[in-house]
């Protein structure tokens, strides 16, 4: 019951938020044609054509940062230019001011960042004080390296010193650091350590999704599905969701993509790719998808939910009716299909995602709403972890 109220009071507050102004159709193909650029004057053109569209205060954030040039580095590299540096393991990049791995690494950095150099811990698990002391010493040590910056303000995010992680991840993010701009994006998303702001947020993840961060793919295509401070567009929506799973199998995207193609949304029911999307999810260790199909499964179609079966059989572990009622036998085949994890070889149809760098193990004590409609099942993932 508490948790249905809290439920009923976001939504109220979701949708009592005005959305931004509506693009023409001719404004977002120009801005999708530059959003990516790294030349200055292709940004310039589109704010001569929409000095006031949509996208014009993004622009000149974009124009602004892309002629301060490598400032911040201090080592003639652009956050993304390489050409003097040796590739990391974990994707990430070492240059004269982007040193190799620190405590600050090992305890704070996030495992969907692309350019993280250790393993990564999720938000909830970062132990706060050990950690807020090793970033400071590494900001210190190291000034001008926006990795530090961001996984400061993870740790005082983590420790509950929210204004003060929104100054670290503004630092991170005006220095270029794209996961610094998904966070700061869900930080105004959220209200947490600043105002709430759904513009601010579309901004922050249009910045990043320019920057090739896939978390905020994922992030957009989820408001583009709800209509939540952008306009609603489902063939958006699956555009960015899909972005999102060929460029980093991010495993909320894999959801998402499953969660579309059973209701429809934007595209025709597919219950059979739906299930499959579910499958990889499960594999992956997606502790919402595990909540949604053990908890919640009333909520997916039942042709949905005959699909996962027939797939949990075929896998092994699953022995009952393909009746599309989820109990007990069910529920334990999905659980014995996550501790089972990713196989090493799956065979997959064309369309399916594709095994992922990085899984998400079931974390203990992780929390999300439930939503009770479909268009609102997307909206439960836009949380920082």
């Amino acid at each position: 019951m508490v948790r249905r109220a809290a439920w009923i009071l976001l939504a109220l507050v979701t949708f009592a938020t005005p959305s931004l102004p509506q693009s023409n159709s001719a404004e977002i193909a120009f801005w999708q044609s530059v959003e990516s650029t790294k030349d200055a004057t292709e940004l310039e053109a589109y704010l001569e054509a929409y000095p006031n569209g949509s996208f014009a205060a993004l622009a000149r954030i974009r124009i602004e940062k892309l002629k301060a040039g490598s400032a911040a580095y201090g080592d003639g590299q652009s956050p993304r230019t390489t050409d003097a540096a040796a590739d990391t393991p974990m994707g990430g990049h070492r240059g004269k001011n982007n040193p190799a791995v620190t405590e600050c690494d090992r305890l704070a950095a996030h495992p969907l960042d692309l350019l993280r150099v250790a393993e990564g811990v999720w938000l909830e698990q970062i132990l706060a004080d050990k950690a807020m002391a090793a970033c400071r010493e590494a900001v210190s040590a190291h000034p001008g390296t926006p990795r530090f910056d961001y996984q400061l303000g993870r740790a005082m995010h983590a420790g509950q010193q929210e204004a003060d992680a929104v100054t670290a991840y503004r630092r991170a993010a005006f220095a270029g650091y794209p996961m610094a701009m998904t966070d700061l994006g869900v930080m105004y998303a959220n209200g947490t350590g600043i105002a709430k702001s759904d513009a601010d947020a579309v901004r922050w993840y249009h910045e990043a999704i320019a920057a090739d961060e896939p978390h905020a793919m994922f992030l957009l295509g989820n408001r583009y599905a709800a209509g939540r401070g952008v306009e609603r567009d489902d063939k958006e929506a699956l555009r960015l969701l899909r972005m999102a799973v060929d460029k980093s199998q991010d495993i909320d995207a894999i959801h998402a993509l499953g969660w579309v193609y059973q209701a429809s949304q934007g595209v025709p029911a597919d219950p059979p790719r739906a299930a499959r999307y579910i499958m990889d999810a499960l594999r992956r260790g997606n502790q919402f998808t595990v909540q949604q199909m053990t908890e919640r499964a009333d909520i997916w179609s039942k042709p949905f939910r005959q699909e996962l079966q027939r797939l949990l059989q075929a896998d092994g572990v699953y022995f009952g009716k393909i009746d599309g009622v989820f109990g007990p036998a069910t529920t334990s085949a999905i659980q014995a299909l996550v501790a089972r994890g990713l196989p090493r070889r799956i065979d997959r149809q064309p369309d399916a995602p594709k095994p992922a760098e990085v899984s998400r193990k079931p974390e203990a004590g992780q929390d999300r709403f439930q939503p009770d409609n479909a268009l609102s099942e997307l909206e439960a993932l836009e949380t920082l972890e």
